[in-house]
């Protein structure tokens, strides 16, 4: 019986995924790979400076509007739309070219694990290393997709939200450097008072998000793996029907089957509950953390240290760097 969850970690898990990573980034067809690669990175930086561009306009637009001023009204929303623009063109484009990029990998890395399975030798090696075997076939085509999805998702993700957070976090720390607020009866300032607040709501949630979502791990594991077992004895079956006939074995095959798929039911149930579980406490800290902003510019607002436009700049480039640090 294979293991029920993965048992690589620290440096044995990274030697094992640079030898996945390094058979298609050291194949003839790397250099396609890295001008998608390029492509990919630069339209995620476009619309990072597309989303900087269209906080500081909502901040104009509602200060316009705040002086009853409609010619800078008009010229503003006409900048505000141009930018809302390019922040939806750029991540639209980037995600097209990354799929791109993620099938070009995917089609590399299927073909070198085709050529190992069905090659000379490979069913003599299969027969050796049975107990380590988990579904080769279910290997090779879904997790090889996912791992091509999950390694451009997470690798680009990532940058995203390191830039996103370096240019999202200076424009917070400046709105609110000199706040003075009125805390219990006293005025007192504290220079970046929201990059903190969200750097710390942030460490929070990920916290207990992780305390509540990792049982996924184990459960996302062992579906993939009890599926593929269920749909192996149905496949076997029909293969070897007429052998099944002639030996009366259809009840216990039933049974076998009827078993297997047991299995699948009760992996579904307990991943469905963790799911919304998770989902439960997400929605949950979403909601929250709307409310955090508005709640700290409105106290710096009524102690008349800021204007109703960069309240609404201050919403937005929160949100900005509670996703970028989530």
């Amino acid at each position: 019986m294979p293991a029920s969850k993965p048992t690589l970690e620290g440096r044995e898990l990274l030697r094992a995924l640079w030898r996945l990573v390094r058979i298609y980034w050291t194949s003839p067809d790397a250099k396609w790979g890295l001008l998608l690669l390029a492509g990919t990175v630069a339209l995620q930086l476009g619309g990072v400076y597309a989303n900087v561009r269209v906080s500081v306009a909502q901040r104009d637009v509602v200060n316009a509007l705040g002086a009853r001023d409609a010619e800078s009204f008009r010229h503003q929303i006409g900048v505000l739309i141009l930018f809302m623009m390019f922040a939806v063109a750029f991540p639209a484009y980037s995600d097209w070219v990354q799929q791109r990029l993620r099938v070009r990998w995917r089609r590399g890395l299927t073909a070198h694990y085709l050529e190992r399975w069905i090659g000379p030798q490979a069913y003599c090696q299969a027969d050796l290393h049975r107990q380590q075997l988990d579904n080769p076939d279910v290997r090779i085509t879904e997790d090889v997709r996912d791992f091509t999805a999950s390694a451009c998702g997470l690798a680009l993700s990532l940058l995203s939200a390191l830039v996103t957070l370096a240019s999202f976090a200076a424009m917070l720390w400046n709105i609110s450097a000199a706040w003075a607020i009125p805390i219990a009866g006293r005025t007192r300032q504290i220079p970046g008072l929201l990059l903190w607040v969200a750097i710390g709501f942030a460490l929070f949630s990920m916290w207990i998000t992780n305390l509540v979502g990792r049982r996924l791990v184990p459960l996302n594991y062992d579906r993939i793996r009890l599926e593929a077992d269920f749909r192996y004895g149905l496949v076997r079956y029909r293969d070897h029907v007429e052998a099944v006939a002639l030996s009366r074995g259809e009840g216990v095959e039933r049974i076998g089957a009827v078993g297997r798929f047991l299995r699948v039911y009760d992996n579904f149930c307990k991943l469905v509950g963790a799911q919304r579980t998770l989902g439960v406490l997400t929605q949950g800290i979403g909601v929250v953390n709307q409310l955090v902003p508005l709640v700290a510019a409105g106290l710096a607002y009524f102690a008349d240290v800021l204007t109703l436009g960069v309240i609404a700049q201050t919403r937005y480039a929160y949100g900005q760097v509670a996703g970028a640090l989530a």
